[in-house]
C-alpha cells in the first residue's frame, strides 16, 4: 500500500480528527504503519478508545483505494498529503499541521505566491465588508492572493473581492470541500474554485459543526504571510486567528475602529497590543516587507477624488446619497473616499452614516 493510500484511508476513518492523526504519526512514524498496526497497538498506544480502534481495524476489510480515489475524482476533488508537490509548504512548519488536505481548484504550489488572510466577524458592518473587499482586491491587483473561511460577512466579501479584481484567492472550509457553507455563498464558491481553491482537512461529506471552525482558523493563518483583521469584537471568533498567528510567527495587521464601536473592539485593543494598523494595502504591503508604488495615475485620480470629497463636506452632517448628489460619483467611490477621510483624521461620523468635515 503506498503512503497516499494508506493516508487516505486514516483521514477517512471514523472520528479520525486531526489530532488523533498526528499523535498516530508521531507514534508508528507513517500510515503505512498505522495500517499494519494490531488492534493492540493501536489500543496500547493510549492514542484510540477500544471502540475507534475496533472500527479502525475493521475499516480495513472494506476499504478499497481504487474505489476511493474514483470517488474523489468524480466530485472533482483530489487529495492532498504532505509529500505532495501542491500541498502548501507553509502549513508544514506550523505547530499542529495538517497531514492531508481536500482540495478543489488549484494551488499555486512554487512557493514564490505571498498571501495574506483577511478575517474578521460574522456580523460586521458596511464598513467591515468594505474594508475587507477593498484591501483583498488591491492586494490582488498586487498579485498577491488572499486565504479566508468563506464564512459570512467579512470572509465573503474578502472573496469576493479578490475574485471580482481577478486574483486567486482560497478558502479554508470547516466542513467538507464538497459542501457549500453557508449555502448562499454558492456562486461565490464557483468562483473560489475557478480562481483558486476551497482546501478543508475534513473528508467529504462532513458536515459544518460548530467546534471544527476554530480549529481550521490555524490553517487560515498558516497559509498566509500575514493575517488582517478589518472588524471583530473583543470576544470575536476571529482572535482564534489571531492567536493562531502569533504562535506561528505571522504578522498581524488591524483596520481600526470608532473608539465606541463595539465591533471594533477587538481591533482596536489588537493595535494597543502592537499590531500593525492597517489603514491602506500599502500600509499591509509595507508590514511584510513589501515596497510598492501604486500606478502615479491612479493616485492622482484617487486624490482628486479625495479632494472633491473634502470640498462637499462641512459642519453640517450628510449621507453618502447626498454627497453622491453633490459630487456626481458612484457610492463605490464615495465609499472609498470617506474611509480614506476617515482614516486620515479629515472627516467625521459623528452619527452612523451621517459625515461632516473635520478642520
Amino acid at each position: 500500500m503506498t503512503y497516499e493510500d494508506a493516508m487516505l484511508w486514516l483521514v477517512m476513518g471514523k472520528n479520525m480528527w486531526h489530532r488523533k492523526i498526528a499523535l498516530l504519526m508521531r507514534k508508528f512514524g507513517s500510515p503505512g504503519r498505522v495500517w499494519e498496526a494490531s488492534y493492540e497497538q493501536l489500543v496500547q498506544s493510549g492514542i484510540l478508545k477500544e471502540e475507534d480502534a475496533g472500527e479502525l481495524c475493521e475499516s480495513r476489510e472494506n476499504f478499497d483505494p481504487a474505489a476511493e480515489w474514483c470517488k474523489l475524482e468524480q466530485k472533482g476533488i483530489r487529495f492532498l498529503t504532505d509529500r505532495s508537490e501542491e500541498f502548501p509548504k507553509k502549513l508544514l512548519d506550523i505547530p499542529d499541521r495538517p497531514y492531508a488536505l481536500f482540495i478543489k481548484g488549484c494551488i499555486h504550489s512554487d512557493g514564490t505566491e505571498k498571501r495574506v488572510a483577511v478575517i474578521g466577524a460574522r456580523v460586521c458592518s458596511a464598513y467591515g465588508r468594505y474594508a475587507a473587499g477593498k484591501f483583498a482586491g488591491e492586494l490582488a491587483e498586487y498579485g498577491i492572493a488572499t486565504v479566508s473561511g468563506m464564512a459570512r460577512g467579512v470572509d465573503s466579501a474578502a472573496h469576493q473581492g479578490t475574485v471580482d479584481a481577478g486574483g486567486r484567492t482560497y478558502a479554508i472550509l470547516g466542513c467538507g470541500v464538497d459542501i457549500c457553507y453557508p449555502p448562499e455563498n454558492k456562486y461565490l464558491y464557483d468562483r473560489i474554485i475557478e480562481q483558486g481553491a476551497v482546501l478543508s482537512e475534513y473528508p467529504p461529506g462532513t458536515r459544518p459543526n460548530a467546534w471544527q471552525f476554530p480549529e481550521r482558523n490555524r490553517l487560515i493563518s498558516g497559509m498566509a504571510d500575514c493575517v488582517v483583521i478589518t472588524e471583530a469584537r473583543q470576544k470575536s471568533g476571529s482572535l482564534i486567528t489571531v492567536k493562531h498567528a502569533l504562535e506561528q510567527g505571522v504578522d498581524v495587521c488591524a483596520v481600526p475602529g470608532r473608539i465606541n464601536d463595539v465591533l471594533s473592539g477587538g481591533c482596536n485593543r489588537l493595535i494597543q497590543e502592537g499590531a500593525f494598523p492597517a489603514t491602506s494595502t500599502l500600509d499591509i504591503l509595507f508590514s511584510m516587507g513589501i515596497n510598492m508604488k501604486k500606478n502615479e495615475k491612479t493616485k492622482i485620480f484617487l486624490e482628486k477624488q479625495n479632494e472633491v470629497l473634502y470640498s462637499v463636506l462641512d459642519l453640517q452632517p450628510q449621507t453618502p446619497d447626498e454627497i453622491m448628489q453633490k459630487t456626481g460619483m458612484n457610492r463605490g467611490a464615495v465609499y472609498e473616499g470617506l474611509l480614506w477621510l476617515l482614516m486620515h483624521g479629515l472627516a467625521e461620523e459623528p452619527v452612523k452614516n451621517y459625515y461632516i468635515r473635520k478642520e
